[in-house]
């Protein structure tokens, strides 16, 4: 992530989809995929998702970039493990 002057390039947000996954498919499939060599179907992977990109604020009258933030969104199991540590330390 850069930001140079006015004027914002993303290269890579990070993965939304599946916390547990690559590239949102089956971690099983795409590690044999890539450990035989051997053609095999890539499966959507289940479980929990996340969801990562950015906020880019701009300017209305030139559309030049003025901010930008990380968004990120953990998955609602991890959100809960977090709020079961607050709650606990409480």
């Amino acid at each position: 992530l850069e930001y140079l002057s006015e004027h914002v390039h993303v290269t890579d947000v990070g993965m939304s989809g599946p916390v547990h996954s690559i590239i949102g498919m089956d971690r099983q499939a795409i590690l044999a995929r890539f450990t035989t060599l051997m053609p095999a179907r890539f499966e959507v992977a289940e479980g929990a998702a996340q969801v990562n990109g950015v906020l880019i604020d701009a300017d209305p009258q030139d559309g030049h970039a003025v901010a930008i933030q990380r968004v990120q969104i953990p998955a609602l199991a991890e959100l809960n493990e977090r709020n079961t540590l607050t709650h606990a330390d409480q």
